[in-house]
C-alpha cells in the first residue's frame, strides 16, 4: 500500500460520497426522529476517524494526536453496544438457520447462544 499512496487523490466523486455520508438526505419521519441524526453523525465520525491520518489529510479533515485513541475507544463501545442487541435483530433468518443446521444443540430457538450472546471470533460477551 505504501507504493500506491503517492498516487491516491481525492476525486470529486470521493468528496461527494463523504458529503453524502456526513449529511445524508433524511426524508419524512426520519427528519423528525430526534436521535437519528446525532446517532448517524457519531457512526460516520467514527468511520472517518478510523481512516489513517494520511487519508484524513487527503480529505482536508482535522485531526489531532488524540484522534486515534478516541476513535478506538468509540469503536470498542459501539461494538459492545451492538453485541448487546439480540442476535435475532442483528442477523437475518438465513444466518440463524445456518447456525442451527451447523450446531443444533448450541443454539436456542430465539437464536441466542445457550449461555448468552457471544462473539465467536473474540469469545467476548
Amino acid at each position: 500500500m505504501v507504493a500506491v499512496r503517492p498516487l491516491l487523490r481525492v476525486t470529486p466523486a470521493a468528496r461527494e460520497a463523504l458529503r453524502f455520508a456526513v449529511l445524508p438526505p433524511l426524508h419524512g419521519w426520519a427528519q423528525l426522529a430526534g436521535p437519528l441524526r446525532p446517532a448517524w453523525e457519531g457512526l460516520v465520525g467514527c468511520a472517518v476517524g478510523m481512516l489513517p491520518p494520511w487519508a484524513r489529510r487527503l480529505y482536508g479533515l482535522p485531526g489531532c494526536p488524540a484522534t486515534d485513541p478516541l476513535v478506538t475507544a468509540q469503536a470498542r463501545l459501539l461494538r459492545r453496544a451492538a453485541l448487546r442487541v439480540p442476535r435475532s435483530w442483528r442477523e437475518g433468518p438465513h444466518l440463524s438457520a445456518a447456525r442451527r443446521r451447523h450446531d443444533p444443540d448450541l443454539w436456542t430457538p430465539n437464536g441466542e447462544n445457550a449461555e448468552g450472546p457471544v462473539d465467536r471470533a473474540s469469545g467476548l460477551r
